[in-house]
């Protein structure tokens, strides 16, 4: 990719992340998780998707390279 495109990527996950980052309260509150903007960051990253049950799990690649004992 080129410069530009790394930058304007760059960008849009700055925006995504304040946006999350915004969205997360204290417990209780009428603050609730951005969920559909946290999925689009995640996918971005290395991270892949999987469901299990009724839960969306999304485990970093990176981890799925190490052996498990």
């Amino acid at each position: 990719m080129s410069f530009k495109e790394n930058l304007l990527k760059k960008i849009e996950i700055d925006k995504m992340s304040r946006n999350i980052l915004a969205t997360i309260g204290p417990p209780g509150s009428e603050y609730k998780v951005d969920k559909g903007t946290m999925r689009r960051l995640l996918e971005m990253g290395s991270y892949k998707f999987s469901q299990e049950r009724d839960l969306d799990l999304y485990i970093s690649e990176l981890d799925s390279d190490r052996e498990k004992f």
